[in-house]
This record gives C-alpha cells, sequence and structure tokens, in this order.
C-alpha cells in the first residue's frame, strides 16, 4: 500500500515538473552538460538569484537533481530522472 501511495506522490510531481519549461530546461542541462554550478544554469537559462535556487530546490525535494560537492553543484539522480522520464514519456501519448 505504501508502495502505490508513493506512485501517486511521485506521478503528482512529475506532472508539475513537466508542465514547467524552466524546471524542463534545467533537467535538460544537467542530462546534457553532467554536473554544474547553480550560477552557470542561472547564467545559461537568464535566471534571476532569486528564481534559480528555487527551481533548483523543487527539482531536488522531488529528487530528481543531487547537490554535490564544495562548493556546490548540481547533478540529475539518475534512477529517478529515469523514472521521470518514463512518466513524461507515457504522458506525451
Amino acid at each position: 500500500m505504501v508502495d502505490n501511495k508513493d506512485n501517486v506522490q511521485n506521478t503528482n510531481k512529475f506532472k508539475q515538473i513537466y508542465t514547467d519549461s524552466v524546471k524542463l530546461e534545467i533537467l535538460k542541462i544537467l542530462q546534457e552538460e553532467g554536473t554544474c554550478s547553480l550560477g552557470h544554469i542561472i547564467q545559461k537559462m537568464k535566471l534571476s538569484n532569486v528564481t534559480g535556487p528555487e527551481h533548483i530546490l523543487e527539482l531536488r525535494n522531488i529528487g530528481l537533481v543531487e547537490k554535490t560537492g564544495n562548493p556546490p553543484t548540481f547533478q540529475l539522480n539518475k534512477e529517478k530522472y529515469q523514472e521521470f522520464l518514463k512518466h513524461f514519456t507515457a504522458n506525451q501519448r
């Protein structure tokens, strides 16, 4: 029963992501470039210093993005990202 509840929660969280073009672009950047600093993501996407961290934090809270290193950098959680892609692909049909 817990697994079903977790799946429903993940599905709802993923739906929020694949309707948000900014978050999708952040995921695309991380998928293409690997590990990136927040500053690099903000600069590349021309985000503000307020909204950039908010988007990254939401992606981290869902588990799609991981924080690494010092100074901090960000990368995809590959397992969670694959799960997201499955949901994303299924909902594009």
